[in-house]
């Protein structure tokens, strides 16, 4: 899901959107991780194949928000390269 894209509620709506978005999963590779407080950041590259199996790259923010040991947030941001 991405920042401006949809809003997610549960494990089942993300299953669903996984299984819709990716026809395959996706490569990602972290650069940097940065924990502070309930957050926890992944700034990195990621390589999504398409309907025709073409590859495209870009760059991700990935920040999720814990509460209770549990994830209660996530936002993303992908920017082609």
């Amino acid at each position: 899901m991405f920042v401006g894209d949809q809003t997610l509620h549960g494990k089942e709506e993300v299953r669903q959107y996984m299984a819709k978005a990716y026809l395959e999963p996706p490569n990602f590779s972290v650069e940097t991780i940065v924990a502070e407080g309930e957050f926890v950041t992944a700034i990195g590259k990621i390589q999504i194949k398409d309907e025709d199996s073409q590859s495209s790259d870009s760059s991700y923010c990935d920040v999720w928000r814990f509460q209770n040991q549990k994830m209660v947030e996530l936002k993303v941001f992908v920017i082609p390269d």
